[in-house]
């Protein structure tokens, strides 16, 4: 091809057009094959699919897929097997678990540490084919929620009718498990549509897509399932109040929900039984959610008959 494939690998400009010359392939094809690929941006960020998201949400050395799609392909390619099977390239993304083609949750496929190896995919799908694997999966049919197809929509077409459209595919997943583990912990899904669901990130989902204001209603709805006895911040949001303010306190992607949280907090929780009172550090400018809730945010404050203030540094609610 007159150059090496690791040029490729590394996203080269000349590599990439060279391969598209020798490939057939126009410019447009290959643009949208290297937005299924992950493109490293900086250290610990991946482009993909237009959006930046964390490399360890595309890296895992488990390889899932679905049977029935590559059982299709292969009824479709018989003679030549190898050459039929296709890696979709949302099995990558770790918060897609169903296929909303088949109704079918994904299996293992298969796991390797080393990244050449775990996507040299011509060895992979020999090893695949001649393990059972396949052969042996019996076809089972799983409920597809409406996260499935929401993250479905917006992975294939970019298509994205709820709220979250302003939002990344990783900071609206995140927000959904995380709601959605503690309105399963304080078994209160029937209030959101959600009675008979078990996964966490399609119970949160049904919760808050209708619109910005199901969030601050939700977290509502969690302080008050919290009242009573032991009641405060860790049982009302459990995960939710250190995936803000610590795991992703310089995310920029969460802002907006770092800041309803913080305008909720604090009202909510006072009324908690034990008379719950934030520490200055869950709001002050030199905190985390101080530091990205104060001039840029002062929206929130307002549009609730709510302000900031400046000399002291805190949300006046």
């Amino acid at each position: 091809m007159g150059f090496f494939f690791k040029r490729v690998l590394n996203f080269e400009e000349a590599a990439l057009k060279r391969l598209a010359e020798v490939a057939g392939t126009s410019a447009e094809v290959l643009d949208e094959l290297i937005s299924w690929t992950r493109r490293p941006s900086g250290d610990i960020r991946t482009q993909f699919r237009g959006e930046l998201v964390p490399s360890r949400a595309l890296r895992s050395p488990l390889v899932r897929g679905c049977p029935s799609c590559l059982l299709d392909d292969l009824k479709s390619g018989q003679d030549r097997p190898l050459t039929a099977l296709t890696c979709c390239g949302d099995w990558q993304l770790k918060d897609t678990k169903d296929c909303v083609e088949h109704n079918a949750p994904f299996i293992p496929l298969w796991e390797e540490k080393t990244p050449s190896r775990r996507w040299d995919l011509q060895a992979r799908f020999s090893d695949l084919l001649g393990s059972s694997t396949l052969t042996q999966t019996k076809p089972f049919c799983s409920h597809v929620w409406e996260y499935d197809h929401w993250l479905h929509q917006r992975l294939l077409m970019g298509n994205d009718d709820t709220w979250f459209q302003s939002h990344t595919i990783f900071a609206a997943s995140r927000l959904c498990m995380h709601i959605g583990q503690q309105i399963i912990i304080h078994d209160i899904a029937e209030p959101f549509g959600s009675p008979g669901e078990e996964r966490p990130e399609a119970i949160g989902f049904n919760a808050l897509r209708e619109g910005p204001s199901r969030l601050p209603a939700v977290l509502n709805t969690l302080v008050a399932a919290a009242s009573g006895a032991g009641g405060g911040p860790k049982k009302a949001f459990g995960t939710l109040y250190p995936m803000l303010n610590r795991d992703y306190a310089d995310a920029e992607e969460f802002e907006e929900f770092r800041c309803v949280y913080a305008v909720v907090h604090p009202r909510q929780l006072a009324s908690c039984a034990g008379g719950y009172c934030p520490r200055a550090g869950y709001l002050r400018t030199n905190a985390p959610f101080g530091r990205q809730c104060s001039a840029g945010n002062r929206r929130l404050g307002k549009a609730a008959g709510q302000g900031f203030d400046r000399e002291r540094g805190i949300i006046a609610l």
